[in-house]
């Protein structure tokens, strides 16, 4: 009998969706859940449903970061605690959308997460219930003996990106 402890591994940004696909080519057990987080909704074609959540804002940078008003009046004071004051013109001023990714910079990916934080908790949540609702048994009667005190999470990334 093969022991497998539960897990959930979260791709951020393209160089976690990379991994994620690789992942997948293995025979994972079916207590062991991907989610790819990313603002490049083109990256969901790649996964299957429940598996992506798009956190792209389909509004330009410089509406984003000038206005703030694709976020609660309550969020926009969030907001601009972390938001830097130094934002290169270049950036602050852009017509780009970040419905296809954060363009490799860092605050736009932080942007993108904290517009849509609730959704990523909601289905990592979705996720765990899963787990321990039904995968582990699930896992049990396909003859997989499962540590069901610990459920792994792992996060792939880089150090580069925007939404990673």
């Amino acid at each position: 009998m093969v022991s497998v402890t539960p897990a959930v591994i979260i791709g951020l940004g393209g160089t976690g969706a990379r991994v994620l696909n690789v992942i997948k080519k293995f025979k994972l057990p079916p207590v062991v859940k991907l989610l790819e987080i990313d603002a490049d909704e083109g990256s969901k074609e790649c996964f299957e449903p429940g598996e992506f959540i798009h956190i792209g804002i389909g509004e330009q940078v410089r509406t984003i970061l000038n206005e703030l008003s694709v976020f609660s009046s309550e969020q926009v004071e969030q907001v601009k605690r972390f938001l830097p004051t130094n934002i290169p013109e270049g950036i602050r001023n852009s017509t780009q959308t970040l419905d296809r990714g954060a363009a490799q910079v860092r605050i736009l990916g932080r942007l993108c997460l904290y517009h849509n934080a609730m959704n990523v908790y909601n289905r990592l949540n979705e996720l765990l219930a899963d787990i321990v609702s039904k995968c582990i048994q699930d896992a049990v009667e396909r003859g997989y003996e499962v540590d069901t005190n610990l459920i792994n999470v792992f996060v792939v990334t880089s150090v580069g990106g925007g939404c990673g």
